[in-house]
């Protein structure tokens, strides 16, 4: 999400995916996008919302919808603080990362599901 300062700069990558949005009390909470049937692109959980299970609801209904697709896999490239989420819903890791995002070097982590 580095560098895209306003929802209107994610209109693309949301015009070419699936999107699952977590609402609670008309407030969005989460949401998670999955791009061609097998590339979670994006997943954000509200901070004050951590921990309580939309994270995991969300990957439940896109791993669903990824299955009811034909697809017989999912990756994503997932941050340090999203590793267990991500293990604890099956997927391993491939291979740690260095991308560069607003001039600044992250840590993140390529991750597989075989979906069965």
């Amino acid at each position: 999400w580095v560098g895209h300062p306003t929802v209107t700069a994610w209109h693309p990558r949301f015009a070419n995916s699936e999107t699952i949005v977590a609402i609670y009390q008309n407030q969005i909470v989460g949401f998670g996008n999955l791009v061609d049937k097998e590339l979670i692109d994006m997943l954000y959980i509200h901070k004050d919302f951590q921990r309580k299970g939309v994270g995991g609801r969300i990957l439940q209904i896109l791993e669903t919808n990824a299955c009811k697709s034909g697809s017989q896999k999912m990756f994503a490239d997932v941050s340090i603080t999203a590793v267990p989420l991500f293990e604890s819903h099956g997927f391993d890791i491939i291979k740690e990362q260095y991308p560069i995002r607003a001039g600044v070097q992250l840590r993140n982590y390529k991750m597989i599901k075989v979906l069965t």
